[in-house]
């Protein structure tokens, strides 16, 4: 080994400023040093390889000239072969020989090279050095922009830039001052031309354009051989190109571009060049400089002011693709404001002719968001534009432009303030920057008192009364108060205020109210239609709190006063309203729209064939029946078998009585003794009698008065008691007869009716052949009415005993 150089493996972090590095165990005489940092927030890394003797650094490069391998060669020894990486670098090391071992750096991103063996204290003069084929320091920096960290560093001190500490402790401090072609110090006296080319700097800054030609020509004259030469014709051809003097600009032009053709100020004299000939109608020329301009300075700005410049061009010579496609490059590729500024101007103007009015608000927007003090440039034109916008319904893009226009403008400044102000006002109302807009009403009529347009502003201004977010409710009633009284129910805003208030009513479940607004909301209808919505809305609410309170004709009445469709969860309690209060349509309609949805459709079903055997409509609810009875087989539900009393009452009023006795056969074995038989039972007994079926009379007698005897209510005495007896007596029954009129003298009835049952019980003692108690029975009968047919032939069998 030819030195004893060690390095320990080490790894450090500094919070602020970062700096991260590596240390490897040392390569002998060869030291690597990898390091990470910060400049601004963008991360760097720096490669140093150090050795004792010289060593070479080739740089490889790729197709897109960028570095992709740079390969170093030291004259060192090392045995093993090692690889390490960070996110800038991938270095592998490996032994080539005995004393040659090779350094490879992959780059991960882009990266620049360069030796670094100058000691700055001993230097006279700080200026490039020329590229050298061996040191014994060489750098590599990797960087993730466009240029490597600190070299665009304008400030010399700045904490947030500098990451680490710059210690320069020697007192020879480097100096850098006029160079020669070849990059060396130029030693010279102070002369005259350094004042007044300094002097002609200030006029170009103040505007003094002419005077920036006079200086510049003076300093020419005197001083033939200043170094300011170029920059002095430069700053002519600038003050030249601001007082539109082309052709002053061509010829001196064409002697900076054949002396000055390494210039720096080549891209800007391009620029200027191919605009002034594009001005003065030399079209061909005009393609060439600016072709120079795009091919031969790719990363200078001026090359955007080309694209802006070119598309003028091509759009006079009536080529508007190509000058969209221009003013597009420019836009998208400049970092300028400016620049960007003027791209997106032309472009939006395009659009707008084109009639694309999205784009052209596209356009027009990123300059009212990013540079809106450029619109005040032209205030009339820009006006203009906003108008027209505003035409096209692009009314907010129409307000911002003119809210820039008119930023820190007084009204004595511009003809057309009154107007502008006027119209801000209305754009920011169409475009529903409501606050904005009722603020910026209220500052026209505070500086134009009963101005040109004051009707209008003042009732645009209480229209916002309706949009703004007033959360005082006094306040807010107030407002709409006046606005009645103000304006009447005749006028929109009056109508708007009554439907408003309607709104808001509604809204606080305050139902009543909105009913009683009913009138004024008919009258408000045309303007604002939703104000019927409104009264239904609450009509709506007012009868579902009714239904929920019991209160059926209210409920029934608003409903059908409005016309109403209430929520599927208020069917139960409607449907119930409307069977009370007759209002089958109603009904009827819930129990469909039900059955459709098959919603609990045996149960809708049910309750459709209630609508229609209420309604007398007793064919069709026979039909519906069939159908819940089927259902109700097929289910095995139980719950609605008391349609069989519908059946029974259906053809009752049909007059089958096959179908009623079939039907009460039915009632009688589900039901058995249930009260709601009577009637039923009663109607076959009927049927009996007209077809003199005693038996069928002493059946469903003696049922009757079964029932009756289980609730201890007799509403069928004494009619059915006699026509059980009568039934018994022609069937020759006579002691059950006597039993049921032993039972019927007991109860409280008429003289008349207890004649007729003595008569009765008579008769079937004297069919027993027992003469005494029949006897007995004629004489009780004829006591108690001896005028009546019954009493009248209890006397006449006495007679005959």
């Amino acid at each position: 080994m030819k030195s004893k150089k060690t390095k320990s493996l080490k790894s450090t972090f500094i919070s602020s400023p970062v700096v991260i590095f590596l240390s490897f165990q040392p390569l002998f005489s060869l030291q690597i040093d990898l390091r990470e940092g910060l400049e601004t927030d963008n991360k760097y890394s720096t490669l140093n390889l150090i050795d004792s003797e010289s060593s070479s650094c080739i740089r490889k490069y790729n197709d897109f000239n960028k570095i992709s391998k740079i390969e170093c060669n030291f004259l060192v020894n090392y045995a093993q072969e090692r690889s390490f990486s960070n996110s800038f670098f991938n270095v592998q090391v490996e032994s080539i020989s005995k004393n040659n071992t090779k350094v490879n750096i992959y780059p991960k991103k882009n990266v620049v090279l360069f030796s670094s063996d100058r000691d700055l204290s001993k230097l006279d003069y700080f200026y490039p050095r020329p590229e050298v084929e061996k040191a014994s320091h060489w750098v590599v920096v990797g960087f993730s922009g466009d240029n490597p960290p600190f070299l665009e560093t304008k400030n010399l001190y700045n904490w947030k830039k500098l990451n680490f500490p710059v210690h320069l402790n020697f007192k020879n401090m480097p100096i850098i001052g006029a160079l020669d072609i070849d990059g060396h110090p130029i030693k010279e006296e102070n002369t005259g031309d350094v004042d007044m080319f300094l002097d002609l700097r200030n006029s170009y800054e103040k505007g003094q354009y002419r005077n920036v030609i006079l200086i510049g020509s003076k300093i020419l004259n005197e001083y033939p051989n200043t170094l300011f030469h170029p920059e002095i014709t430069l700053y002519q051809m600038r003050a030249l190109f601001k007082l539109n003097s082309y052709q002053q600009i061509i010829n001196l032009s064409k002697d900076y571009l054949r002396d000055y053709s390494a210039d720096d100020g080549v891209a800007e004299v391009l620029l200027y060049t191919g605009y002034v000939h594009s001005k003065l109608g030399f079209g061909s020329y005009a393609k060439y400089y600016f072709e120079r301009l795009f091919e031969e300075h790719n990363d200078n700005e001026f090359k955007n002011w080309g694209y802006l410049y070119y598309g003028d061009d091509r759009l006079s010579g009536g080529k508007k693709g190509e000058a969209l496609k221009l003013y597009k490059d420019a836009l998208y590729n400049t970092k300028d404001k400016l620049i960007a500024t003027e791209a997106a101007y032309r472009l939006g103007q395009l659009a707008l002719e084109d009639l694309k009015y999205d784009d052209s608000e596209f356009y027009l927007s990123k300059i009212v968001e990013g540079n809106p003090s450029f619109l005040q440039n032209e205030i009339e034109r820009n006006y203009n534009l906003a108008k027209e916008l505003s035409e096209h319904n692009k009314t907010k893009l129409s307000a911002n432009m003119t809210r820039a226009l008119l930023k820190d403008k007084k009204p004595t400044e511009l003809d057309e303030y009154e107007t502008m102000l006027k119209d801000l006002a209305v754009w920011l109302d169409m475009s529903g920057q409501i606050e904005e807009a009722y603020q910026t009403y209220e500052q026209y009529l505070k500086i134009y008192d009963y101005g040109n347009f004051d009707p209008e502003v003042r009732e645009n201004k209480d229209k916002l009364l309706f949009l703004r977010n007033e959360t005082n409710e006094t306040i807010r009633d107030n407002n709409y108060y006046n606005l009645i009284e103000k304006y009447g129910l005749d006028s929109d805003i009056g109508k708007q205020a009554i439907y408003e208030k309607a709104k808001i009513l509604n809204d606080k479940l305050e139902y009543q109210a909105v009913l009683s607004l009913e009138n004024d909301l008919q009258k408000a209808k045309d303007v604002f239609p939703d104000s019927i919505n409104v009264l239904k809305s609450s009509a709506i609410g007012l009868s579902r709190q009714e239904l929920k309170n019991g209160n059926c004709d209210n409920a029934i009445s608003l409903v059908n006063k409005f016309e109403l469709k209430l929520d599927q969860n208020d069917d139960e309690k409607l449907y119930e309203c409307s069977m009370k209060n007759s209002q089958y349509s109603i009904a009827e309609e819930i129990s469909k729209r039900r059955i459709s949805l098959s919603q609990e459709t045996l149960k809708w079903l049910f309750r459709y064939s209630q609508v229609l055997i209420n309604s007398g409509r007793y064919l069709e609810f026979l039909k519906v029946s069939d159908e819940v009875l089927s259902m109700i087989s097929i289910e095995k539900n139980n719950d609605f078998n008391s349609i069989y009393f519908d059946r029974y009452r259906a053809f009752e009023m049909l007059q089958n009585d096959e179908k009623v006795l079939e039907t009460v056969n039915i009632l009688d074995k589900i039901f058995k003794d249930d009260y709601k038989n009577l009637q039923p039972f009663k109607s076959v007994i009927d049927i009996a009698v007209k077809r003199k079926d005693d038996l069928l009379i002493e059946k469903y007698g003696k049922k009757i008065l079964t029932i009756q005897e289980r609730l201890n209510s007799f509403v069928e005495t004494p009619e059915v008691e006699l026509l059980i007896t009568t039934s018994l007596q022609h069937q020759n029954k006579f002691s059950e007869a006597i039993n049921i009129l032993e039972t019927l003298l007991k109860r409280d009835i008429s003289n008349d009716v207890k004649s007729r049952a003595y008569y009765e019980l008579g008769s079937a003692y004297y069919n027993l052949k027992n003469t005494k108690l029949a006897k007995d029975s004629f004489q009780k009968s004829f006591d108690l009415s001896p005028n009546s047919s019954w009493g009248k032939l209890s006397g006449d069998f006495l007679k005959l005993i």
